[in-house]
């Protein structure tokens, strides 16, 4: 979901907090914002990555937000999960994680 348009740019809160080749799991903070980009190690994947802060993302139910090749979106981690589980095609695609303000 993009974020609502009202609440203007969202500012890093400093370096990359991440930067993983998936499939991998993340330690991410409960409750805080992160600004993830899904790229390639130059395959030639066109889809997205899956993620999820509940559980697994080979569990269909568990997958929270997905993220296109080469897009970035905003996600909120619920209270309560510090871990962030990405999936997408092994080997060739990467995740970048920023924590925001």
């Amino acid at each position: 979901m993009p974020p609502d348009l009202r609440m203007g740019d969202p500012t890093p809160a400093g370096a990359t907090t991440a930067a993983v080749v998936i499939p991998s799991t993340v330690t991410v903070e409960a409750g805080a914002r992160y600004m993830v980009r899904a790229f390639t190690l130059g395959g030639a994947i066109t889809s997205g990555l899956l993620l999820s802060a509940t559980g697994v993302t080979s569990t269909a139910a568990n997958i929270e937000w997905v993220c296109p090749i080469g897009e970035s979106i905003i996600i909120t981690i619920p209270i309560g999960k510090t871990t962030l589980y990405a999936a997408g095609e092994s080997g060739v695609a990467v995740i970048s994680l920023s924590k925001l303000q």
